[in-house]
């Protein structure tokens, strides 16, 4: 049986998969957009991993490359876990008619509470600070002695999420 174009194609995108994950923690190989072209980006990410980890810099992806490629996505894939810090800044607020990450984050640490508790609604967890979260935060904030403002400081977001922190890793 020979070896397909297809085949051919779906190697090498995951080859510039690999690649394209690791740029992510080694800045030094260059990012590239898996699309199952060997083209002259993929060679040079490969020739940057090679020289990267001292092996022979050719663009070529032998066994060797390929077998050191995998062992360097395992290192990082397989690391302890890193944190993830939402919070904007210091100083910031996330209040109604914010988007995004960190309203995800926060409806997420809602959630949470409503889930575990009847003293807590169920929010949905859409990423857009809408009037439910603001209620849910209300009441969060009413149960650990702030202010029931409605919208997130540094303050909520540390006394939520160390509330949450609680109550997801205790058995």
């Amino acid at each position: 049986m020979s070896y397909t174009l297809y085949q051919k194609k779906s190697h090498i995108t995951e080859l510039q998969k690999y690649l394209f994950s690791i740029s992510f923690f080694n800045c030094n190989i260059p990012r590239i957009i898996p699309d199952g072209f060997y083209g002259s980006e993929t060679a040079s990410a490969v020739r940057a991993f090679q020289h990267e980890y001292g092996l022979t810099e050719n663009g070529i992806t032998d066994n060797q490359t390929w077998t050191k490629l995998i062992a360097v996505y395992r290192s990082f894939a397989n690391a302890k876990p890193e944190p993830v810090y939402a919070f904007p800044q210091s100083a910031s607020q996330i209040k109604i008619g914010d988007n995004g990450f960190p309203v995800y984050i926060l409806q997420s640490m809602l959630a949470v509470l409503g889930d575990t508790s009847q003293d807590f609604s169920k929010i949905p967890i859409s990423g857009s600070f809408d009037r439910a979260t603001a209620d849910a935060l209300r009441k969060f904030q009413s149960s650990v002695n702030l202010s029931p403002s409605g919208f997130a400081d540094s303050r909520t977001w540390n006394l939520l999420a160390k509330t949450v922190k609680s109550i997801s890793f205790n058995p």
